[in-house]
């Protein structure tokens, strides 16, 4: 019974509405990195990356509102 209640989010610090809003923007981030990987792999190794790690916004936990 432990394992089930873990499973549906009881007691745990997150609401069910954060873990779909996390979900919502894990997916957004995955589609944005397959663009650009997709975007890499047609380009010859010669030519300038398709993105940089410079194109990637880091937000620390004190950024995000909770």
């Amino acid at each position: 019974m432990e394992t089930y209640k873990n499973q549906t989010g009881e007691g745990l610090a997150l609401k069910q509405e954060d873990v779909f809003e996390l979900s919502e923007k894990l997916d957004k981030v995955a589609d944005w990195l397959k663009e650009k990987t997709d975007a890499q792999a047609a380009l010859a190794q010669h030519e300038d990356p398709a993105f940089k790690v410079m194109d990637i916004q880091v937000i620390s936990a004190c950024q995000i509102d909770w």
